[in-house]
């Protein structure tokens, strides 16, 4: 019995080290995305404030003055790029989810061994 549950202990740690690293890959691409969305975003404001003139209402706010609008950036994220960074993001909460699931049925079967439920 004593393998066994070196074994097991053993299989657990190795799924709670992918875990750790899985958790780690999906918290860098949530990050990821967060920054390409709020960029995408920001680049939107630029490329309305492009269409503003004094005396025009802004299709936002409706004022008639545009003391500060925004501006273009040379490094605008396209849609098509916040969508792949959504996209793996979620892949990687899936992947992530998936490890944690594995190293918890790990944790208790060893648990379940221990105890002589098994």
């Amino acid at each position: 019995m004593y393998k066994d549950i070196k074994r097991m202990k053993e299989e657990y740690d190795a799924a709670a080290r992918f875990y750790k690293k899985s958790r780690r890959k999906a918290d860098e691409l949530q990050e990821t995305y967060s920054r390409f969305n709020c960029s995408f975003l920001n680049e939107q404001a630029g490329i309305l404030a492009q269409q503003l003139t004094e005396g025009s209402p802004c299709p936002v706010c409706g004022s008639l003055k545009h003391p500060d609008p925004a501006s273009l950036s040379m490094e605008a994220v396209t849609e098509e790029q916040v969508r792949k960074a959504k996209e793996a993001w979620e892949k990687g909460e899936k992947t992530a989810e998936k490890d944690s699931r594995l190293a918890g049925e790990r944790k208790d079967h060893i648990h379940d061994k221990q105890s002589g439920k098994e």
